[in-house]
C-alpha cells in the first residue's frame, strides 16, 4: 500500500503476491454465483469485505456478519444479509493512511538524524515511551524509610487487630518518626468511635474482552499476548468461542437460557435478567464479550494450551451471568491520644463470606490480581476473616494486648509487564484491542524495549527514541493518540470528512518534521543525512553529515559531527558526484522513463553495496544490480 499525498490522499492497493493463486481461483468462483461476504464483524472486517469485492469486481454482493462460527447464528446472518457499511470502511482507510503518514515521514527523518534504521508508529511509539518513562521512574527513584504502628488484643473468637490509619499528620497512616510510633505501640486502650456490620456483595467480572483475555491470560497462564491471539484464533476458527477481537465485555441478547441451564446443572444459581456491564465510549459496534459457542461444552480444544485458554474463558463467561458473592462485613474504627495531645485513629476489618456465587465457579484468588494496578503482581494481603473483631457499641473500649511497630520502605513503581502495559494502553486509549500483541512484537523486534523476566525494560536505543521524538511531534503524547480515535470514530459515524481530518493532521506533521531535519545550508533544498558508523569490511568509523542531494550530483554539502548535530563552521572538502550516466534504454518495469547508473559505495548502516541502475521515475524508480563489465550494454544485461 502507497499513499498520495495531499489534498485527497488517495491510497494504491497492490496484491500480496503470495496471494494471487488464491485471488485467480476466487475469480473463478464468483462467475454467475450470488456472494456473500462474511468477514470479521468489525472496522476491519469491513474494509476487508470491501477489498474483496473491489478486486473481484463483484457489483452487489451480500454483507453477512456474525460473531460466532454456529450453524444457526450463520443462518440467521444468511437470512438477513446488508451492504457493506463505507462509513466503516473509510475510517479503516484513514487509519491505515494515518499510520502510513507517520512510518513514511518520522521514520527516514529519524534515520537522517541518527542514523542507521529507526522507525516511528502512531501507536507503538507512545507504547515505547510509557515503558521509556516507567523506566526513568525507577532509575530516579529514592526510597524513604516510614512506620506503621498494629495494636492487638483478644477477644472471645480469638485474636484482633486494628492499624494505624491516620495521626492528624499523616493521614495514610504512615509516620516518619520511629518515636511516635513507638509512643503509638504502648496504647492499653482505645475509644470505639464506629462499629458496624453489613453484608457486602460482590458481583462478577465481565466476560473477557480481547484486552483482559490477553491480561488474564498473561497472569494464569504464562502465556505471551502473541500466543493467546493465536490459541483464541484456533478455537474461533473450531467454532468454539465467540468473537475474539471485541472491546466489549457483554454476552448478546438470548443466551440467558442457555446460560441458565448450564448453571443449574452446575448446581450454581443464575441471575434473573442478564447482567450489563460498563462499555468503553470507543467500543466498536455489533462486538460482544468472548464467550463459548457452545455453553454446555465444559472442555474444548485441539491442543493442552488451547483447552486451557477455553476452560478460562468458559468460567469468567459463565461466571458472569451468576450470583453475587455475599460477603458478612464488620468494621471498627477507634481513637487514641498520643502524649495526651494529638488524637491518632485505627481501623480493623472483618471479612467473612457467606454465600460464595460466581466464585465457587473461579480459580480461588486469580480474579482479584486482574484489577490491580499492575496484575502480574500479586499483594500480600491478610485474610480479613481472621480478624476476629468483636461487636462493640460506640463509645465503648478496646483493651489492647499488646503493639507492634514494622519498618518499611517506599518501593519503586514496577516495570510494566506485557499485561499491565495492555492494561495501560487501554485506559489510555492507545490502539485497539486487535493491534495490543502486534504492537508488542513490533516494539521488541526494534529493540526499543527487551523482555527479562516476564518485565518490559527500556533499552538505550529506546530512550533515544523518546528523547528525539517527545516535545517535537504530537502523535507521541496519549492525549493526541486518543483525539485521533475519537475523529476516526466520527468518521465512522459519518460527521467528519476523510480529507479534512487527514490534511489537518498531514499540515501539522510536515511543519513537525521540517522543525525535525537539518536542512542543508549549501543547496538549502534537502536535508542533511548523519553518516555514522563502522565499514563492515575494514572496521574504520565515520561520523559525518551530507546533504541527500550528493548521490544525486547536485549538491557537495557535508559537515564534520559536533554533538549529534552537523557542524556547520566545518564544512568537508567533499566534491558532489556528477550526475548518473543515463542509458537511454526505457526501465523493463515502467517502460516510461530511461535507466541511470548509480555507482556503488557504503550505506549508512556500513554496509557496501556495489552499482545499480535506477528508473528516473520518481514514481517508478525500479532498481537493478549492474553486471560486472557490462556497462556499455548494461540495459540489455542488468541482473534484478
Amino acid at each position: 500500500m502507497s499513499v498520495e499525498g495531499p489534498p485527497d490522499f488517495i491510497p494504491s492497493y497492490q496484491v500480496i503476491p503470495r496471494k494471487h493463486d488464491t485471488l485467480r481461483r476466487l475469480s473463478r468462483l464468483v462467475v454467475g454465483a450470488e456472494v456473500y461476504l462474511a468477514t470479521d464483524p468489525d472496522r476491519e472486517g469491513e474494509s476487508i469485505a470491501w477489498h474483496v469485492a473491489d478486486v473481484l469486481g463483484l457489483q452487489a454482493p451480500k454483507r453477512v456478519r456474525f460473531t460466532e462460527l454456529s450453524e444457526a447464528t450463520v443462518k440467521a446472518a444468511v437470512a438477513k444479509p446488508e451492504r457493506i457499511d463505507m462509513a466503516l470502511v473509510e475510517a479503516q482507510e484513514v487509519r491505515r493512511v494515518w499510520d502510513r503518514l507517520v512510518g513514511y515521514t518520522v521514520s527516514p527523518a529519524l534515520s537522517r538524524r541518527y542514523g542507521g534504521s529507526w522507525s516511528a508508529g502512531r501507536v507503538q511509539s507512545p507504547a515505547v515511551r510509557l515503558v521509556v518513562e516507567r523506566e526513568r521512574e525507577i532509575r530516579d527513584f529514592q526510597a524513604a524509610t516510614y512506620f506503621n504502628v498494629r495494636l492487638y488484643g483478644q477477644s472471645a473468637e480469638g485474636t484482633w487487630w486494628l492499624d494505624l490509619v491516620g495521626d492528624g499528620t499523616q493521614p495514610d497512616g504512615r509516620l516518619t518518626t520511629r518515636a511516635v510510633a513507638d509512643r503509638l505501640a504502648v496504647l492499653e486502650s482505645v475509644a470505639v468511635t464506629h462499629c458496624a456490620d453489613e453484608v457486602e456483595r460482590e458481583n462478577p467480572p465481565p466476560p473477557f474482552t480481547t484486552s483482559s483475555l490477553q491480561q488474564a491470560a498473561s497472569v494464569e497462564l504464562k502465556f505471551a499476548p502473541e500466543k493467546t491471539m493465536e490459541l483464541a484464533q484456533a478455537l474461533y476458527e473450531h467454532g468454539h468461542i465467540t468473537y475474539h477481537r471485541t472491546d466489549n465485555p457483554n454476552l448478546g441478547d438470548g443466551v440467558l437460557g442457555a446460560v441458565t441451564e448450564v448453571a443449574e446443572a452446575l448446581g450454581f444459581r443464575c441471575v434473573g435478567t442478564l447482567r450489563q456491564f460498563p462499555v468503553p465510549r470507543s467500543a466498536q459496534r455489533g462486538h460482544l464479550g468472548i464467550a463459548p459457542s457452545a455453553w454446555e461444552r465444559h472442555a474444548a480444544g485441539e491442543t493442552a494450551d488451547e483447552r486451557k485458554l477455553y476452560a478460562m474463558i468458559w468460567r469468567r463467561a459463565l461466571a458472569s451471568q451468576l450470583e453475587a458473592a455475599a460477603y458478612l462485613v464488620r468494621r471498627v474504627e477507634a481513637s487514641g491520644v498520643d502524649l495526651g495531645k494529638r488524637a491518632v485513629q485505627f481501623v480493623g476489618r472483618r471479612r467473612v463470606l457467606q454465600s460464595p456465587g460466581w466464585r465457587a465457579l473461579m480459580l480461588p484468588g486469580v480474579e482479584a490480581l486482574y484489577d490491580a494496578e499492575d496484575p502480574e503482581t500479586p499483594q500480600a494481603a491478610e485474610r480479613d476473616s481472621d480478624n476476629a473483631l468483636p461487636l462493640v457499641k460506640k463509645g465503648g473500649w478496646l483493651r489492647v494486648g499488646r503493639g507492634e511497630v514494622e519498618e518499611k520502605k517506599t518501593r519503586a513503581p514496577q516495570r510494566y509487564s506485557e499485561a499491565s502495559l495492555i492494561r495501560r494502553l487501554e485506559r489510555e486509549g492507545v490502539g485497539r484491542p486487535a493491534t495490543y500483541a502486534e504492537i508488542l512484537r513490533r516494539i521488541r523486534n526494534a529493540e526499543y524495549v527487551e523482555l527479562k523476566r516476564r518485565r518490559l525494560h527500556a533499552t538505550p536505543r529506546g530512550e533515544q527514541l523518546i528523547d528525539a521524538l517527545a516535545g517535537r511531534f504530537g502523535f507521541v503524547d496519549l492525549a493526541y493518540t486518543r483525539e485521533v480515535e475519537e475523529q476516526l470514530d466520527g468518521i465512522a459515524a459519518g460527521e467528519k470528512q476523510r480529507n479534512a481530518v487527514l490534511g489537518a493532521f498531514y499540515d501539522r506533521l510536515m511543519d513537525e518534521v521540517s522543525g525535525f531535519d537539518f536542512g542543508c545550508p549549501v543547496c538549502r533544498k534537502r536535508p542533511l543525512r548523519h553518516m555514522v558508523g563502522a565499514d563492515r569490511e575494514t572496521g574504520a568509523t565515520y561520523d559525518y553529515w551530507v546533504c541527500l542531494g550528493e548521490r544525486k550530483g547536485d549538491c557537495d554539502g557535508a559537515f564534520a559531527d559536533k554533538d549529534g548535530s552537523p557542524d556547520i563552521d566545518r564544512p568537508l572538502e567533499r566534491r558532489a558526484s556528477a550526475p548518473a550516466p543515463s542509458s537511454g534504454t526505457p526501465c523493463p518495469k515502467c517502460g516510461a522513463a530511461k535507466l541511470r547508473l548509480i555507482p556503488g559505495g557504503v550505506s549508512a548502516g556500513g554496509k557496501r553495496y556495489g552499482a545499480f541502475w535506477r528508473c528516473d521515475a520518481p514514481r517508478c524508480g525500479e532498481k537493478f544490480w549492474d553486471k560486472p563489465n557490462t556497462r556499455a550494454n548494461a540495459p540489455k544485461e542488468v541482473v534484478k
